[in-house]
């Protein structure tokens, strides 16, 4: 693989551009060859760009274009969302979910945000709370998708639905919630996804790594600085994590408990370099 088309080029390249479009789904490839370093990115590449000729030929055919979207990906190649083993680390690593047509919401939401844009459509991922939905904009019509559901049209009941399912507490339905993200903040959200779950059991080294490839993503995100310094101390990287909380407070957006809890976490790692 040429510099130009290794996975830290490509992070690195999507990360300059911020907020504007990124090619998304070589970009979640990215992060996962990163974990898989002796797999070839190429096949995954080639497996994208046969995905969008076959929604292409298919919708030369098709009275509504976008229905081709759910015929390929879902019923034809069988992507679905697996809601088996749903917090299974497979479902947020792309390369993993292409070779078992299964994973999170917002993995399967990466393709048909590509397969679409290859067609020239706009696609944008949404704020929906708990469960990743995707937009599809093809001249005056537009369409949520659910990719966990095979590539669903929803409805508004639909959504109504989703949020019943995934809140705790009864939620209305707001525009802000079908409002959409930069693909910046899906590919982070894919990555929290993997953090999430490595942090919750306690696998601190392999969080801490995904928060680093979240931090070349989103240089200026505190958050994510405030929780890599978190894993740096409790690795031992005392220093790595006076760093990064020294950044947060000097940088004072972070909320006055979450400031005073990283000055508290900052002395102590003090104390324990001396």
């Amino acid at each position: 693989m040429t510099g130009e088309r290794t996975p830290d080029a490509i992070l690195r390249r999507a990360a300059r551009l911020g907020t504007a479009p990124w090619p998304i789904a070589e970009t979640a490839l990215a992060v996962a060859a990163l974990d898989r370093p002796a797999v070839p990115l190429g096949r995954y590449l080639q497996e994208l760009d046969d995905m969008s000729d076959r929604v292409a030929r298919c919708v030369e055919q098709a009275p509504e274009p976008v229905s081709c979207l759910a015929r390929v990906i879902g019923a034809e190649l069988g992507y679905e969302g697996d809601s088996v083993n749903y917090d299974d680390l497979q479902n947020a690593n792309l390369m993993r979910v292409m070779d078992r047509r299964k994973g999170l919401p917002v993995a399967l939401g990466i393709l048909y945000i590509h397969t679409a844009r290859a067609q020239g459509w706009d696609a944008e991922g949404l704020a929906f709370p708990g469960h990743f939905l995707v937009r599809i904009t093809t001249g005056p019509l537009r369409s949520i998708l659910d990719p966990f559901a095979g590539g669903r049209d929803c409805s508004a009941a639909d959504l109504r639905g989703l949020l019943g399912r995934t809140q705790r507490e009864a939620v209305r339905l707001s525009p802000e919630m079908t409002a959409g993200v930069c693909d910046r903040d899906v590919v982070l959200r894919l990555l929290n996804n993997i953090a999430m779950r490595l942090e919750a059991t306690d696998s601190t080294e392999r969080a801490g790594a995904i928060l680093e490839r979240m931090m070349v993503l989103a240089p200026d995100d505190e958050r994510i600085w405030a929780r890599s310094a978190v894993c740096n101390a409790q690795l031992g990287r005392y220093q790595a994590a006076i760093d990064l909380i020294t950044r947060c407070l000097e940088q004072g957006s972070l909320s006055g408990s979450a400031r005073y809890q990283l000055a508290r976490l900052r002395e102590g790692c003090r104390i324990r370099l001396n």
